[in-house]
């Protein structure tokens, strides 16, 4: 009975979207090979399968993410020192038509809770955000303006709420946030944004001159506990976009070095 009762478990990873196509994956190569007697597309399934197996499984996505995360492991909030502005970067937050305040927070939501947090602990005078947008007929619709709408309904800290409105990544965040930022006269940026996205966003800003105090949230990897059990090895929705969060930042911060390097030039 005990046996039957874990089988869900066991099966569950199996049963996942991605672990139907490597099975699949898996069954046809074994198939083409030993059936069709066709060499090629046999192996073409199978390093298919062993690709989803090295990017989906619960080792070397986990390894990779970690290497973005581990060099803030130790940031405390309390330890950091007070800035001229917090800077909370988009992400974290999506527009809702529920009331009351209109929002949802998604898988990066702790970005939000941080910079709250932050202004709770008076590490600055104003908190700046950013965020994506949605449309509402011909009109853009920054996410951002949704924590505003919180902030004031909770009451939750006293110090001032500015929105750049809707931008489309981090350099057009950076890029915006300079202009208030010389109207202003800020200087020391407290950056909040998710540990793996970290290392590039505060490059970025550091490259437009700013004195850049690193406040990582929203870690995946480090300090999570990552059970090493046997369907570790079955290719996972959550190990596949982990893959994928570290191939977007690897891939970006490196772009972004070679198109600074090329602007030297």
């Amino acid at each position: 009975m005990d046996a039957f009762l874990y089988l869900p478990r066991l099966l569950k990873p199996l049963l996942s979207s991605s672990g139907i196509v490597w099975v699949l994956l898996l069954l046809v190569g074994i198939y083409l090979l030993r059936v069709q007697k066709s060499k090629k597309m046999g192996l073409f399934c199978l390093s298919l399968a062993l690709f989803m197996n090295l990017t989906g499984s619960g080792l070397l996505p986990v390894y990779l993410l970690g290497t973005l995360e581990k060099p803030y492991q130790n940031v405390r909030l309390e330890e950091l020192p007070r800035c001229d502005v917090v800077l909370l970067l988009g992400g974290g937050q999506l527009y809702s038509e529920h009331p009351p305040f209109h929002l949802e927070l998604n898988h990066a939501g702790d970005r939000v809770v941080g910079a709250f947090e932050a202004m709770r602990q008076n590490k600055a005078d104003t908190l700046v955000t950013s965020s994506g947008y949605f449309m509402r007929g011909e009109e853009k619709i920054a996410h951002g303006h949704t924590l505003t709408n919180w902030v004031q309904g909770w009451n939750l800290f006293d110090q001032e709420v500015i929105s750049l409105g809707p931008r489309q990544n981090t350099w057009d965040e950076a890029v915006t946030f300079k202009k208030l930022a010389g109207e202003r006269g800020w200087k020391k940026v407290m950056l909040v944004t998710s540990a793996y996205h970290m290392r590039r966003s505060a490059a970025t800003f550091e490259k437009m001159g700013f004195e850049v105090v690193p406040y990582p949230v929203d870690f995946y990897v480090v300090g999570i506990p990552q059970p090493p059990h046997w369907k570790s090895f079955i290719p996972d929705p959550e190990r596949l976009w982990f893959f994928d969060l570290w191939f977007k930042e690897f891939s970006g911060y490196w772009l972004y070095r070679l198109g600074s390097l090329w602007g030297e030039h």
